[in-house]
């Protein structure tokens, strides 16, 4: 997925360093982390969830599966 432009710029505009990626297209986080050539357990994946108390967002490890369950 290419860098969205205004993400781009709001970095860029706060001087955040970051690294931009380009790898084949991959479905999940996994796949991802074999493209990049990282470890799954030291690449983390962001889920964002609507639960019991509205919305919620959890950082994990690539190769953690999510429990949607847990999460509420």
């Amino acid at each position: 997925m290419a860098l969205l432009p205004a993400l781009q710029r709001l970095l860029d505009d706060g001087k955040i360093g970051y690294t931009h990626h380009v790898h084949p297209l991959a479905f999940t986080a996994r796949e991802v982390a074999a493209a990049e050539h990282i470890p799954p357990r030291e690449m983390a994946k962001t889920i964002v969830f609507f639960g019991d108390n509205g919305y919620g967002m959890a950082v994990l490890p690539a190769d953690f599966l999510v429990d949607l369950s847990e999460l509420r």
